[in-house]
């Protein structure tokens, strides 16, 4: 009846749980996507393993550019 399951929601959920409080994370393939978007930096890689998936994530610190 429209309830999300599955990694689709897992991985975002993981990802706002390693984040600290006022950050953002987001993987590898969000940065990816958004890399060109002129007005967000990305930096702090770091490989983290996350509950419920299969081995490191390579994550990233979301920011803006001033």
């Amino acid at each position: 009846k429209g309830d999300l399951l599955g990694s689709l929601v897992n991985k975002p959920a993981r990802l706002a749980a390693a984040a600290l409080p006022d950050e953002i994370r987001v993987s590898d393939v969000t940065r990816a996507m958004i890399a060109e978007q002129a007005d967000v930096a990305f930096g702090d890689a770091t490989n983290v393993t996350l509950k419920g998936l299969e081995g490191e994530q390579l994550i990233y610190r979301l920011g803006w550019k001033s």
